[in-house]
């Protein structure tokens, strides 16, 4: 039997252009941590989700780019000797692009990027940028 869990990340909907990957990675790594039965004995024993043996992850679009940063922080985990981002058993990887590699392409990307550059030399690296700089206009 199989379950298909569609996690809801802090890039996710509204929360796009606002996080890194490596927030999504946390993400990630507690829903897994928690799906392999992770926590105490008493947060298992209240949790309503059954343990999971195995887990994969599956990524498309922009997914794959998380998905590749969660087996880069599982690997290097490993690496360093800790235990910290658990691992998983499969990565599937469905029509793989990078945001910014398009972005670069379009004609308004360095009128943006000095537009961001400005707001971090004011100590204004927190400030989100309009909305119209955003690649697809939204």
């Amino acid at each position: 039997a199989y379950t298909l869990i569609q996690p809801l990340l802090r890039s996710s909907y509204s929360g796009y252009g606002t996080c890194a990957l490596t927030d999504d990675v946390e993400d990630l790594a507690m829903l897994i941590a928690h799906l392999k039965g992770g926590g105490t004995a008493a947060e298992r024993a209240s949790s309503k989700l059954p343990v999971f043996g195995k887990v994969a992850l599956a990524g498309h679009s922009t997914g794959c780019q998380i998905s590749v940063a969660y087996a880069r922080a599982v690997k290097e985990g490993a690496a360093a000797g800790g235990d910290g981002t658990p691992s998983v058993d499969a990565v599937v990887l469905q029509a793989p692009v990078s945001d910014r590699e398009y972005a670069e392409t379009l004609p308004g990307t360095a009128d943006a990027l000095e537009r961001a550059r400005a707001l971090v030399l004011a100590g204004d690296k927190d400030e989100c940028m309009r909305r119209a700089d955003n690649y697809d206009g939204t």
